[in-house]
């Protein structure tokens, strides 16, 4: 394929969605595409030195707000109404002068819904990437299965169920009928699309649908998913290249060969400090070498505070520490999740909500490798038995491994490569006509 510019754009404020957009990028300017990245938030910092156009919207700086962040990621609670039509035009007309500028073949982005609304204004061709449980094909078939199940307990059967299952078994019962059914949260941007030429939303999910859809997952994690439909295909996990060195201290804390339990503590970008520190004291009294990703969350005076055989840093390698750690206390992203399994590490997870909490839902009716903890009303006790478990049922391990065989091919056979697979499928859209046709 010629060169032609592609459109990559990250909302920058979550780590596994930039990454994710980092690694396509790559890919497609080692094709020989110029690539121009949108976006600033973060982890803006990750794309230093890296061989892309960057561009900056003032407009982001008033759309990307914390208030307006923390709705985005509860879609469970707020769905798409998070927006204004004004501020929702604001957005779109930056959006939309970019693109005049520098006419992309294809707009790429995992996390800026706004762009949904902007490429089809545009009738520009738009790729999303994101895990398959953000898709209408999981929440119509998976989800939609566990709902019914759900829908058929007694209300003793229900009485009996853990009070945070059965809350989100509730919400998956709303989300099901608002987001696929119905566009009960998407008025704004439905009067928008109108106003400018275009097909409403059939459902509030519609705001994540392209052209291209590409899930960044195994199909093989998803034996129970049907078949997909067209222009939606699974591309596999997308790893992460970028190289985080260890101190001399952690290396020499990681490989030693001294009989200690070594665990990572990886509660990612979307976390909470509160979880954090309720996790970390479940480990205080240990003489397990306890490596812990503090993600901003501790200042210098709560880290000192831990006993030696704890480590700290922004951020370590997740594949490498998956291979060299005994289990890992993690939430349920994406990126982290795939790393865990790929090192055979069996882990306790504390998901997020709905995406993670829907990854890791997925992974255990498949694969036994981890002990799924609640965030709400979460003990140092819980996390403390949780680990204990993992940490001595061999099973735990065992299933981890099963799953690593799978994933195997996406890491050593370079064709198989999940951004490969994704520039495959970005370039062949090249000769497909765009929705917004």
């Amino acid at each position: 394929m010629e060169q032609q510019t592609v459109l990559i754009a990250s909302a920058l404020f979550n780590w596994s969605e930039t990454q994710r957009m980092i690694e396509i990028g790559l890919e497609m300017h080692r094709r020989g595409h110029r690539v121009v990245f949108l976006g600033e938030g973060r982890f803006d910092h990750l794309l230093n030195g890296l061989p892309f156009v960057r561009e900056r919207l003032e407009a982001d700086r008033r759309w990307y707000t914390p208030e307006r962040i923390a709705k985005m990621l509860n879609m469970e609670k707020y769905g798409n109404q998070y927006t204004t039509y004004e501020e929702l035009d604001d957005i779109v007309q930056a959006e939309l002068e970019l693109i005049a500028r520098y006419r992309p073949f294809v707009i790429v982005t995992g996390y800026r819904m706004t762009l949904t609304v902007s490429a089809r204004i545009a009738k520009v061709k738009l790729a999303w990437c994101l895990s398959a449980v953000v898709s209408k094909a999981y929440l119509e078939s998976v989800a939609a299965k566990r709902v019914v199940a759900f829908e058929a307990l007694s209300r003793a059967e229900v009485k009996a169920l853990p009070y945070q299952q059965a809350l989100e078994l509730t919400t998956d019962r709303v989300m099901q009928k608002r987001a696929i059914l119905t566009c009960a949260t998407s008025q704004v941007w439905n009067k928008y699309l109108v106003q400018h030429g275009c097909e409403p939303f059939c459902s509030d999910m519609d705001i994540y649908c392209g052209d291209l859809n590409l899930m960044s997952d195994a199909r093989e994690l998803f034996p129970a998913l049907p078949e997909i439909p067209n222009r939606t295909v699974f591309i596999g996990p997308i790893l992460n290249s970028e190289v985080i060195p260890l101190s001399d201290a952690e290396k020499a804390a990681l490989y030693a060969q001294n009989g200690r339990k070594k665990v990572l503590v990886s509660l990612g970008s979307a976390g909470s400090k509160r979880v954090l520190q309720t996790a970390l004291e479940a480990l205080r009294t240990t003489d397990f070498e306890v490596f812990v990703s503090v993600i901003g969350f501790l200042t210098a005076d709560e880290v000192a505070s831990y006993p030696p055989n704890f480590h700290f840093s922004e951020k370590y390698p997740l594949l490498e520490m998956a291979e060299h750690c005994d289990a890992a206390l993690i939430q349920a992203g994406q990126g982290t999740l795939y790393a865990m399994l790929m090192g055979k590490c069996p882990f306790v997870s504390i998901p997020g909500p709905f995406e993670q909490r829907h990854n890791i839902t997925n992974l255990l009716e498949n694969f036994g490798c981890a002990k799924r903890l609640y965030a709400a009303y979460l003990t140092s006790r819980q996390v403390a038995e949780a680990m204990h478990e993992v940490l001595t049922d061999p099973r735990y391990r065992e299933e981890a491994e099963r799953a690593e065989a799978l994933l195997r091919p996406y890491r050593t056979d370079p064709s198989r490569r999940a951004e490969v697979t994704a520039a495959n499928q970005l370039e062949a859209l090249g000769s497909i006509g765009s929705a917004a046709d």
